[in-house]
């Protein structure tokens, strides 16, 4: 909590510097659906953006899916499209892999469109290392609203982490195969 207390100088000063990268938006329209955001908005302009979703456990072997040979595989063709460029990877970063994914795309400043649950309100702030990667411009974080209220999946209600979950890789893939313009309503 002091370091936090000794760092909020340097961050307000970073704020003012970049504000195309530490943009902070309660309300973001990306199709039908609204959005609290915070980081570089122009992520999804990108041409490409490539989803990350990873089971807990391979449907076949049931081993974590972050262990097995198809989680190489897609990993390595996730990487491949990052270092080619103009690709975005778009996660919510729930399940092991997606973590893996997530974390390797903030800690190289590949860039990254990161779902959240959490809401992002006016006094909402990211952690250290998302802001970090926020000052690079190379992450946006956008946290759906009405997340509970998006339908139940499999009969597990809504409000359920299970669900929230599952409609957080629905978003993810609904950021994908937009191609329209992002509204920023405020």
């Amino acid at each position: 909590m002091i370091a936090y207390v000794h760092d909020n100088p340097r961050r307000a000063q970073l704020r003012r510097l970049l504000p195309d990268y530490l943009h902070r938006c309660l309300h973001v329209q990306i199709g039908g659906r609204s959005y609290g955001a915070f980081g570089n908005l122009f992520l999804l302009r990108w041409p490409r953006k490539v989803q990350v979703m990873c089971h807990r456990r391979h449907p076949i072997t049931r081993q974590p899916y972050e262990t097995t040979a198809d989680y190489a595989s897609n990993r390595s063709q996730w990487e491949a499209a990052i270092i080619e460029g103009a690709t975005v990877i778009v996660t919510p970063g729930i399940s092991n892999g997606e973590k893996l994914m997530k974390n390797e795309c903030i800690d190289h400043g590949y860039p990254l469109i990161h779902l959240q649950a959490t809401p992002i309100d006016q006094y909402w702030k990211p952690e250290k290392k998302r802001f970090e990667a926020c000052a690079r411009g190379a992450l946006l974080i956008l946290a759906p609203w009405d997340l509970n209220t998006m339908g139940d999946v499999g009969n597990v209600p809504s409000d359920s982490d299970y669900s929230r979950f599952h409609n957080l890789n629905t978003v993810a893939a609904e950021i994908c195969a937009f191609k329209g313009e992002a509204k920023i309503m405020r």
